[in-house]
């Protein structure tokens, strides 16, 4: 049973000390409520209310990590059904399924190809998260061989043969691999001693709980659990019941990640996207065909309680001189890459300065406070615009005409009425420069 940010502060030392990071105890016991801090933070909490928060504050489904040493992947963590509840904290990565039967030479351009794919989404740019290696040759020698050649991105190494992925776990120094084979005890044996990821399969939940149980009666805790689904309706159904069995009951022997086998089914991908995995195995497809996946997930996946934002300060848009007229909006980022392109559609370079609305778009930001004529005017003179530009005169957004005398008074700067809609930025600024 989860306990309140009372409920751990009655347990906290009580000292205020803020060796935490927070100022009192009673702050890090609702940042600790929230899942925003871990325990261990507090240095002086005896052993006993260690334990009892330990229990009580663990997260009802395991966060998994794997991959290279350098820059671990992690999944799991998740404490909601619905993201509106909190948020999710991991998205599910997309992992392309190649086979250990290409020749040596299609296998590396292959790997080459996916390692250099990017999908740009908002101004964030994303790569494939990882390669699925399968052994369809039947021969150790070729999954080593093929395990070689694609270490230097996270794997999921998938074979029946223990023997052949003991080989292949052992050129790979740099990273722990997730492993799919089989549920048996030496699998699970072989997964403790060599520091792997397990991916433990079953027809059904019962199943499923049935193995994972047994796993962690071995001292295996790095698993997911693999649901070997038969098409989209089944899939729904069963990932949605993990996922509940892991979060609302809080099964010890279902809180644990998922995977989900989509292969060439868009559908399929999409549904385990909504619903809930935490790897997503693709069978190889093309660029047009992936991005519609990456956008899906990174709309899913944005937290819907910090507005996506981007760094506030002065852009240079084109090949911009002394003359540049400058326009000023807010850091939402869909204000800014609305705004942006229109900029650059009128072939007039241009500056964009950015102010800091924490987030918010123009209008919200003015009602909030966050877009008025101190803090723009504040950052006009902290961007150096003084010393890039002759003119002093500033374009602000329609929406926002009324800030037009103050902001003059505020800054010393003339004040431009620009269109309240992005697309009649070229027309006016074509006008202006005119």
């Amino acid at each position: 049973m989860a306990l309140t940010g009372l409920q751990i502060y009655k347990l906290l030392p009580k000292t205020n000390c803020m060796k935490c990071g927070y100022p009192t105890c009673l702050a890090f016991a609702m940042a600790l409520a929230e899942g925003r801090v871990a325990l261990d933070k507090c240095p002086d909490i005896q052993e006993g209310q260690r334990m009892t928060l330990s229990e009580a504050t663990r997260p009802p489904m395991k966060t998994i990590q794997f991959g290279l040493k350098e820059c671990e992947c992690t999944i799991g963590g998740e404490v909601v059904l619905f993201r509106h509840e909190k948020t999710f904290y991991h998205q599910p990565l997309l992992a392309m399924l190649l086979s250990d039967n290409l020749e040596e030479k299609d296998f590396h351009s292959k790997v080459e190809e996916i390692k250099g794919m990017e999908f740009r989404c908002a101004g964030e740019v994303f790569k494939m998260d990882m390669l699925a290696i399968k052994n369809d040759s039947g021969e150790a020698d070729m999954f080593v061989r093929s395990v070689q050649l694609a270490r230097e991105m996270p794997l999921l190494l998938i074979s029946q043969d223990l023997e052949a992925v003991r080989k292949a776990r052992g050129v790979l120094t740099n990273q722990r691999p997730v492993v799919l084979g089989n549920s048996t005890d030496e699998w699970m044996d072989f997964a403790v001693k060599s520091d792997t990821v397990l991916a433990i399969k079953g027809r059904n939940s019962g199943e499923l709980a049935e193995r994972s149980g047994r796993a962690q009666s071995l001292g295996l805790d790095r698993i997911i659990l693999f649901p070997e689904v038969r098409g989209r309706k089944e899939a729904l159904v069963t990932f949605t019941q993990c996922r509940k069995l892991a979060i609302e009951k809080r099964d010890p022997e279902m809180g644990f990640p998922l995977l989900g086998w989509a292969g060439n089914d868009m559908a399929m991908a999409c549904n385990f996207i909504c619903k809930y995995a935490g790897i997503i195995v693709l069978e190889p497809m093309e660029y047009d065909e992936l991005f519609p996946l990456v956008t899906l997930r990174f709309n899913i996946f944005t937290d819907p309680q910090k507005p996506q934002a981007v760094e506030p300060k002065l852009y240079e848009v084109g090949r911009v001189n002394e003359h540049s007229p400058v326009l000023v909006t807010t850091n939402f980022s869909l204000t800014y890459f609305t705004v942006q392109p229109e900029v650059e559609n009128s072939k007039i370079p241009s500056y964009l300065l950015i102010t800091d609305s924490e987030g918010m778009s123009v209008q919200t930001a003015y009602a909030a406070d966050k877009f008025n004529a101190r803090i723009i005017s504040n950052a006009v003179h902290n961007s150096g615009l003084k010393e890039r530009v002759k003119h002093r005169r500033i374009i602000i957004p329609g929406y926002v005409a009324m800030l037009k005398a103050a902001l003059e008074e505020e800054s010393g700067w003339e004040v431009i009425i620009g269109p309240k809609e992005a697309n009649g930025i070229p027309k006016f600024l074509r006008d202006l420069h005119l």
